[in-house]
């Protein structure tokens, strides 16, 4: 796909003003940002800008908006505040829940030392994602139950052979791994097909 140079303010303009659309539009509640440290600052804060001024406030309406940045707690937290994003994705929490509920022998003292600095960082009340999943990461039924080895390259893994349902073991870890989203501070984030286990 080419890319747009959103550092450019007309570009920035006509991409702002066509998410707009969707907002002015119908009546939805949001968006999910992907690659949101890929985006130039300006750009977030043009479209906050105009969502504010043009459907929050007009409308009286709550916008959420949502960006997934892969990166230490400070680089994720940059983009949340006032003028920018609701929220990110916690990817840091999701990856010590992966270890802590998916592995034989997970840590819960690294999943507690994790859960700490999230709080340190976003604080005790907060609106950043606990993820059950994304689309650039392998499933964690997979490796919660033995279909798909930690230690194994599990993108070649998904391209070269059959996944399938591997021991039921799977089902009771994603259900702790959900539990642990849905009473931690943030929103729970329910990756599509995850709701199924």
């Amino acid at each position: 796909m080419p890319t747009l140079d959103l550092r450019r303010d007309d570009v920035t303009a006509a991409m702002t003003d066509s998410a707009l659309y969707w907002f002015e539009e119908f009546p939805i509640d949001g968006f999910r940002h992907d690659a949101t440290k890929h985006i130039p600052l300006s750009f977030w804060r043009e479209l906050t800008r105009k969502l504010k001024y043009r459907v929050i406030v007009p409308e009286d309406r709550n916008i959420y908006q949502i960006g997934e940045t892969y990166g230490n707690p400070d680089l994720i937290g940059s983009y949340v505040g006032s003028g920018m994003l609701d929220a990110q994705f916690d990817f840091n929490l999701y990856d010590a829940e992966v270890s802590a509920f998916g592995k034989d022998d997970g840590s819960l003292e690294d999943l507690n030392r994790v859960f700490g600095q999230s709080l340190l960082g976003y604080g005790d009340h907060h609106l950043m994602g606990n993820i059950s999943g994304n689309q650039d990461r392998t499933r964690f039924i997979t490796y919660a139950d033995g279909t798909v080895g930690f230690s194994e390259d599990a993108k070649l893994a998904g391209w070269t052979r059959d996944i399938t349902r591997g021991d039921t073991i799977g089902f009771n870890r994603l259900g702790i791994l959900h539990a642990f989203n849905f009473f931690a501070p943030g929103i729970p984030v329910i990756y599509y097909g995850d709701e199924y286990g």
